[in-house]
């Protein structure tokens, strides 16, 4: 029983040293004694938790102008993947332009819509280094990060779930 109380006493007070640690300082709790109690640090945590979801709630999303899911679903991306590769092997560039979300970084420089897209020269963007990096990704093991996913090695596209729909948002092609 003895070690029992020992053992509550150290972990509130550990608990409470780790609360004081990770309140954000501010006057009024860094003149405080270093001995402050949890609850108080408690109370200054949640207090600049509820500061901070009341910033990030000031962008409403309609001030946004488009949501990316970070959960993006596998066989979907793998769906979409393979409708890209499709596409590329083709070198049919209108189909391709509609895979797209606009704006479109080509390798670093922005493609504003469809109709830019389209002015691209078809022979020179489906080279023969873009047909093989495409051709030889696996869309089954293509890798989730972030909101994404990149399909080829060398020459990407990336992909994005974005606004509910998956689309290529990225191309490096040098």
């Amino acid at each position: 029983m003895k070690k029992q109380i020992v053992l509550l006493t150290a972990m509130a007070f550990t608990i409470s040293i780790l609360a004081a640690g990770c309140a954000p300082k501010t006057a009024a709790n860094t003149s405080a004694p270093a001995a402050s109690s949890a609850s108080s640090a408690a109370e200054t945590t949640v207090a600049s938790q509820e500061t901070e979801l009341q910033t990030e709630s000031a962008v409403s999303p309609s001030d946004e102008s488009e949501t990316h899911n970070e959960n993006m679903d596998a066989s979907k991306l793998q769906e979409f993947a393979e409708t890209v590769q499709d596409t590329v092997a083709k070198k049919d560039l209108n189909s391709l332009a509609a895979l797209c979300d606009y704006p479109l970084y080509l390798n670093g420089e922005e493609i504003a819509d469809k109709d830019a897209f389209l002015k691209l020269d078809g022979d020179k963007f489906f080279s023969d280094g873009l047909l093989k990096s495409i051709a030889d990704a696996d869309p089954s093991s293509l890798e989730i990060f972030g909101a994404g996913a990149s399909l080829g090695k060398d020459q990407v596209f990336f992909i994005n779930e974005i606004n509910g729909r998956m689309a290529i948002t990225s191309i490096t092609t040098e």
